[in-house]
């Protein structure tokens, strides 16, 4: 059989090969034509391509994930010692700290999606590359589009921590000097000879007896097919939070909601911010990424360990410790941050009493009468003290010609959530009094005879609220939320109020008892009857699929979503099937059958199972949990199922909002 014809051009060949333009067997630690003359073997030029089509190898997924657990850290000293000063060109494309670093929120991280050039061979690395690496389980959150590759294995890792041309000095080519055409020849078939679509790895010349990684050169000639992700978890957090986590915790969103401008315009140099925003971002992610939850947890507690330290009147400071109070729950949803509320509280009169930025204090008071109501509905919050209050939205603008700006916590609805934290101090207290009860004695009556008063007194206050009209509140330009959806929430908080009054307080509604009507709701007149159990039972039952019509006159595309899960717990106690009441009963014409019960239930069903996808926090499920328990305890015939007695027995206490 013929000999085939001499390869007179060897592509991946040493350098002295490739520059004489004849064929290198390839071998290490010296391939066998330098090793026939006596001269030593140069080494091989570490070829990479990086294809934009092909930068992720599928054959990469085939190999196990043990290879992560092999990477061991390159000796920094070592690589300072044989590199040179790191390219200028390499902080554009990743960050020098690791993906959980304790980095300052000043620092500028590089994006992920950014390339690599595409001469990794021009880089003098000097610090390890493993601090880069992440854990394989979290290759799926960042997306394929927006991965750089590197090898993953050791060896080729200790390769490119080295410069390609290390153990190649002019004292090795002194025999058999190249001439300056060989040199520029070789550069040539450097460039062109690259493999359009494959990743070719080969590491440079290794001395055996010298180099404690001359064992694992052996494999130098083996492909590399394993890849790792480059990414700055914290630099994606951070985006993620600007573009996720705000628009989910805002009643609107736009340029100017208060949120987005303090946290854009602080968070890069203030260290509380910084490692809230991580914290917040973290646990947004922790359903669908499991690990996550560990960093929304450390971040949260570096967070409240900046707190400790800066001033009282520091803004960054204030906005840190309400977010860190609101958001205690994402994290664990039966932490209800009380000591964070009452340090925050104490934050807010000192810094309320050295500014005079109205806007301002009207933000920071109206997140802490947000955190107040959603707190005192389920523990027990001591407000008697001068609770500084400055988010009170009036009832109608301070100018006819005047719009106001709806909240970014609570739209327009300032006041009735300051009536609605009263309610809830004194319905808390007055429902833990009577499970703590077993034998009346004076001093009981006398405390229930004073929370009536309290009750009347609340019941007043309801009343005389006037919401504002659509005209006189400025549209903050949110294509989902609409100035109407602003007067629908305060409109059902109003009710809300109402209905919490009048199941745990009966008589108030014994005094005002008429045949349901809508438009007489907020206009009561005098009792035309003492009302049965039953009677009573029906009234609050349209009251509230009322509530529930209201809600349901909302898209759900509204912003306004983040403050309707109190209302659906507190109304779900009300939608009893016609077991639980009086059958045939017949009050102004209209029936209250299964059908309408039925569809009162599917829509809380429906609308808590598209907000445990649209806030993807553990503590949803927790107030959906809340709410399959009351309708289980009313569809077991228990008579004055209650929310929070239920809330309270299951121990599913948690911020509903």
């Amino acid at each position: 059989m013929p000999c085939k014809a001499p390869h007179r051009k060897s592509r991946n060949g040493c350098l002295r090969c490739k520059a004489r333009r004849v064929k290198c067997d390839q071998r290490t630690p010296t391939c066998a034509r330098c090793a026939d003359r006596g001269l030593h073997c140069p080494g091989y030029v570490l070829n990479l391509r990086w294809a934009p089509q092909n930068q992720l190898q599928a054959q990469s997924s085939t190999i196990s994930d043990a290879h992560h657990d092999e990477l061991r850290p390159v000796n920094s000293d070592r690589a300072q010692n044989q590199a040179g000063p790191l390219d200028t060109n390499l902080n554009t494309h990743m960050s020098t700290g690791s993906w959980y670093s304790d980095s300052t929120p000043s620092q500028t991280h590089a994006s992920p999606t950014s390339e690599l050039p595409y001469q990794l061979g021009q880089w003098n690395f000097a610090t390890p590359l493993d601090s880069f690496f992440t854990q394989p389980s979290y290759s799926s959150f960042f997306g394929e589009q927006m991965i750089p590759l590197l090898p993953a294995t050791p060896t080729a890792f200790s390769a490119m921590t080295r410069t390609p041309f290390e153990d190649l000095t002019w004292d090795n080519l002194q025999e058999q000097p190249l001439t300056e055409t060989d040199r520029q020849q070789a550069h040539q078939d450097q460039n062109c000879n690259i493999e359009p679509l494959d990743v070719q790895v080969t590491r440079p010349l290794v001395n055996l007896e010298t180099d404690p990684r001359g064992e694992q050169s052996l494999e130098s000639t083996t492909p590399v097919t394993r890849f790792t992700e480059i990414v700055d978890i914290p630099s994606i957090l951070s985006d993620y939070f600007f573009k996720e986590v705000i628009s989910l915790y805002s009643v609107w969103d736009g340029q100017m909601n208060s949120l987005r401008v303090l946290t854009a315009s602080m968070w890069q140099s203030s260290g509380i911010l910084y490692h809230t925003m991580q914290s917040m971002a973290a646990a947004c992610l922790t359903r669908t990424f499991p690990e996550m939850h560990a960093v929304a947890t450390r971040e949260r507690q570096l967070g409240l360990q900046c707190l400790k330290s800066g001033k009282d009147e520091d803004e960054d400071k204030m906005l840190g410790a309400i977010l860190l109070g609101h958001t205690a729950s994402w994290v664990n949803p039966h932490d209800l941050a009380h000591e964070n509320f009452d340090n925050a509280l104490v934050m807010l009169h000192t810094w309320a009493s050295n500014t005079r930025d109205h806007s301002r204090l009207s933000f920071f008071g109206g997140a802490f009468d947000y955190w107040a109501m959603l707190l005192s509905f389920v523990s027990e919050t001591n407000l008697d003290r001068n609770y500084l209050r400055h988010s009170i939205t009036e009832a109608g603008p301070p100018n006819a010609h005047e719009s106001t700006t709806p909240h970014s916590f609570i739209g327009t609805s300032g006041k009735i959530v300051q009536i609605l934290t009263d309610v809830g101090v004194l319905i808390f207290k007055h429902r833990k009094r009577v499970s703590e009860i077993d034998f009346f004695c004076e001093e009981d009556l006398d405390y229930f005879q004073n929370s009536i008063r309290k009750a009347r007194q609340l019941e007043r206050r309801l009343l005389a609220f006037k919401p504002l009209i659509p005209t006189n509140i400025y549209d903050p330009g949110d294509l989902n939320t609409r100035p109407l959806h602003f007067v629908k929430i305060d409109e059902a908080l109003h009710c809300t109020g109402l209905l919490q009054l009048y199941r745990v307080f009966p008589d108030l509604l014994n005094d005002r008892y008429q045949p349901w009507d809508r438009n007489t709701l907020l206009q009561p007149q005098p009792a035309l009857k003492k009302p049965s159990r039953e009677e009573r039972s029906m009234w609050l039952t349209n009251l509230g699929l009322y509530i529930v019509e209201i809600l349901r006159d909302i898209p759900f595309e509204s912003r306004t979503r983040c403050m309707q899960p109190f209302m659906l717990v507190a109304v779900s106690c009300e939608l009893r099937m016609p077991s639980d009441i009086v059958q045939g009963y017949r009050e102004g014409g209209n029936a209250c059958n299964a059908i309408e019960m039925a569809q009162a239930r599917d829509f809380v069903r429906s609308r808590m199972s598209a907000y445990m996808h649209a806030f993807p926090l553990r503590k949803i499920e927790k107030v959906f949990e809340l709410i399959t328990h009351i309708w289980s305890a009313m569809d077991r015939e228990e008579k004055d199922v209650y929310w929070l007695d239920v809330c309270k027995r299951m121990r599913l206490g948690t911020l509903m909002g």
